[in-house]
Parts: structure tokens; sequence; C-alpha cells
């Protein structure tokens, strides 16, 4: 690609330093944050490669002297860099510091098309200056008139890219309903070692337009998936493509759910976005059975969901960041969702929920305004 830029902090930032001394040519700039440092900096620089490093002085859990070591390399051969050192952040990463690196991005371009290679050039140029190199036309097709015969298998195999044009593809098939597309996107959805995430969740999110039982039972199939957010997606989608008979395979994936959270909850602390897609999950598993309104589910909402996932306290895997917005987050939309199935049953998870969570003063209000439906 002409235009490819990473950024990573502390471990990511390690990653930054690894891959961008290891890989220079593959990169416009890389941005290593917080990390500690590279030998092997001036290989970076030998191939044109700039570099934006920021570290705080009072860093306390990675040291800065690794960066400003590299920094001086750097320096020492007057190479395209920027070092922004802080003295007041601890292991932060400041909004500002994110948003000067970005600046510092647009102003490299990689590579431009030569007599029979690639050649570096230098200074500000737009990206589509010059005729796109093949692996730039997969992500950024030229229009093409559109084939009703192919159309299908066209936007499938845009969605198998991932990215922008996947979702631009499923987009597309949203406002077709075409159940012809089934056969295909299932083939996607249920792909983990074969298809990118991305790819997976926009083929879930396209499944949801169709009011199909196949549909549903590929989607309720994907809420086992190993990735969370592919579950999230399928779940969003079942939430449109089921009716009322997927209500117990939906309860039967609460069941499975509930021994996941077991496992990852047994330490006493959870990844925190592990954490937060465990609770986006749980929220709209909740909605899409309230929605579906049979009533033999109120005890997998009730006992699981409620009582289980949402009410459980755990701690966060990092020192910085507070796990409970989203749990508060789930714990609104849950509060909106109860009253649709219109099982007063339902009614006792509004004071179970205002008990561990009422003193927030958004989920209060949402927990109000879901009594008063029922």
């Amino acid at each position: 690609m002409n235009r490819v830029y990473v950024i990573g902090h502390s471990m990511g930032g390690g990653g930054m330093w690894y891959f961008g001394t290891k890989y220079p040519e593959k990169f416009a700039a890389f941005a290593p944050q917080a990390a500690a440092g590279s030998g092997q900096v001036l290989k970076a620089h030998e191939q044109g490669t700039g570099i934006y490093i920021y570290h705080s002085s009072d860093d306390s859990v990675a040291s800065c002297e690794g960066d400003r070591a590299a920094a001086r390399h750097l320096r020492a051969v007057n190479a395209d860099f920027v070092y922004s050192e802080w003295h007041d952040q601890d292991h932060g990463w400041p909004q500002e510091v994110i948003a000067d690196a970005m600046i510092y991005f647009r102003r490299h371009h990689r590579m431009e098309r030569g007599k029979d290679k690639p050649v570096p050039c230098r200074g500000t140029r737009p990206s589509f200056a010059e005729p796109l190199w093949p692996d730039e036309e997969r992500y950024f097709p030229v229009p093409r008139p559109v084939n009703p015969r192919t159309e299908i298998a066209d936007l499938q195999g845009e969605i198998e890219l991932g990215g922008t044009v996947a979702g631009k593809a499923a987009d597309r098939l949203l406002a077709l309903k075409d159940k012809d597309a089934i056969p295909g996107l299932a083939a996607i959805v249920l792909d983990p070692k074969g298809r990118c995430d991305e790819a997976r969740i926009e083929a879930a999110r396209a499944l949801g337009a169709v009011k199909d039982e196949v549909a549903a039972q590929v989607l309720i199939k994907a809420l086992a998936d190993p990735e969370y957010k592919v579950r999230i997606a399928a779940a969003e989608a079942l939430g449109k493509a089921g009716s009322k008979t997927d209500s117990v395979a939906l309860s039967s994936a609460i069941l499975a759910f509930e021994k996941d959270f077991d496992l990852l909850a047994k330490p006493g602390w959870i990844r925190d976005e592990t954490w937060a897609q465990l609770h986006a999950l749980n929220a709209v598993l909740v909605e899409d059975l309230c929605r579906m309104g049979d009533p033999r589910c109120v005890g997998p909402i009730l006992d699981i969901c409620v009582r289980k996932i949402l009410l459980t306290e755990v701690k966060s895997g990092s020192i910085y960041i507070d796990p409970e917005p989203a749990r508060r987050a789930s714990a609104i939309r849950i509060a909106r969702a109860l009253p649709m199935m219109k099982e007063p049953k339902l009614k006792s998870a509004l004071g179970m929920m205002f008990v561990k969570l009422g003193k927030d003063l958004a989920v209060a209000k949402a927990l109000a305004e879901a009594a008063g439906q029922f």
C-alpha cells in the first residue's frame, strides 16, 4: 500500500518497534508509544520510514530510557522522526499526542510507481495521484456497472475483503433482502479459520435482512463463535431474522454463554475488552428473547442474563480502566428490553438491578421507565 501507518501504545508500542524495524518497507510511518525503544531503529531510517515516538518521563510501567536512546540514534543521522516526551502522564496516552501523530502520518507517502518497480518518494503527495496498484484495487475497486446476474456473488466477494468495502457490500445486501445470498453468507460467517472477523461480522449483519429460518439457524450457530464481536453481530442480526420458534435454541446458546462466563470470571478479573464484549452480548441476547416473546425464556433471562452475568462484580484487568461503564450500559439496554416480553415475572429483575446499579442516575432512570411499562 502507498500509505500504511501503524500506531500502538504500551505492549502495542513494543509491537510497533518490532514490526516497524523488521519490516520498515511495508509502512510509510509508524508510531511506538510508551514502549521500550529498539536497537534496530536505523533499519527504518535506511528505508525512509517515518517514526513518531512518544513517552512520559514519569512512566511507572515502562521506562522512557529505551525510547530516549532510540531518539538519540535517529537524531545522530538526521532521520525523519519525532520524539515527544511529556512529564505528567505516567503510562497514559494523551489525545493530543494521538492527534499529533495523525498529522505526522499525513505528511508521509511510502512509494510511487517507478519504471519497473516501486521507488521511494518524499513529501506531501495524495495516495490517488497515480493509478492504483493491484493490492489497492482490491480495497478501492473502480466503480463498475451492476450485473444483476452476478451481483449477489460480487457482493459476497467484497464482504470477504473486510473493511469499508465489506460494510458497503453488506449495506447493499441488506437492501436487497435476497434469500439467494444465504448460502454464501453462511459460508463466510461459519468459517472462523478461513475468513477475517470483519468479513464474518458484515456477513452476519447482512443475514439479518433475510427473514428466513435457514438464516436464523446460521446466526444461532454463530452465537458459539470463538470471537465475541462475531457473536454480538450474530445476536443483533438474529433480532431481525429470527422468530418466536428460535427462542428455545437461543436459550440453549445462553446456557453455553453462561459456561463461558463462569470460566472467564473464575480468576476474579477479566480483560477489559472481553468484559465489555460480554456485557454487550448479554444485552443483545436479552433484547432478542424479549422481542421473541416466549414466556419459557423468563428463567434464562432472570437467572443467567441478569442475576449471573449482569450483577456479577469482576475486577478489571487494568488499573487504568473502570469496568463499570460497560456493565451500566448493558443494564440500561436490558431494562429497556424487559417490558417488550410483557411478562410480569420479569419485573423482579428491575429490583435486583436497582440494588446493585441504581446509584447511577442513568441506570435508575431506565429502571424507573421500564417499571412503568409493566
